[in-house]
């Protein structure tokens, strides 16, 4: 049976469809801002899919209560940034985001080497608007040999060793371990 391999051109992007896509990240560093989960997941398609290390979840209600915890948790008072890097028309009305960013541990004005991400964003167009059908984030760096969270107060090893790991959690939820510990001590 014939099959045909060459490649499909995507179609081109307006101007307008690139502002709008580039668009997404910053409605994200927007939602992230006050730390809005509903916000946040009102970025994806009903059935999109947020990956992250460690993190698979399936839809905007599973996105949401994921975000509403993290922002309780791990991601209170921290934000994020980022900004595209590269746009792949893959198809009519769905095109590879690439982004770089990260997210800034509360008091951080910098974005560390560690904390920084490259993250893919599969969007879609729905409804008149670009849509996330896919996010996906990993360290910019790789987390091989970087020390992070290498001990505790108490000298116990940290378990963030290579790999896609999401770091800036990581790092807060060691911060709050550290000080747990450390009051537990008395140190505190």
């Amino acid at each position: 049976m014939p099959t045909n391999t060459s490649p499909v051109a995507a179609p081109a992007l307006s101007s307008t469809e690139q502002a709008e896509i580039a668009a997404v990240p910053a409605r994200m560093v927007a939602a992230w801002a006050t730390h809005d989960a509903r916000a946040f997941a009102d970025l994806f398609t009903q059935d999109g899919t947020l990956i992250l290390p460690g993190v698979y979840k399936k839809g905007r209600d599973e996105i949401r209560e994921f975000m509403s915890a993290a922002y309780a948790g791990p991601y209170q008072g921290t934000r994020v940034t980022g900004s595209p890097i590269d746009v792949k028309p893959l198809a009519d009305g769905a095109v590879a985001l690439l982004t770089m960013g990260g997210v800034l541990a509360p008091g951080e004005t910098e974005l560390s080497d560690p904390a920084a991400i490259r993250a893919s964003w599969i969007l879609v167009r729905r409804e008149g608007r670009w849509l996330l059908a896919v996010y996906q984030n990993c360290p910019r760096d790789g987390a091989i040999g970087l020390g992070l969270g290498a001990t505790g107060a108490r000298g116990r090893p940290r378990r963030i060793t290579g790999g896609c790991r999401h770091l800036v959690a990581a790092r807060v939820q060691a911060m709050a371990e550290d000080q747990a510990e450390a009051r537990v001590a008395g140190q505190y």
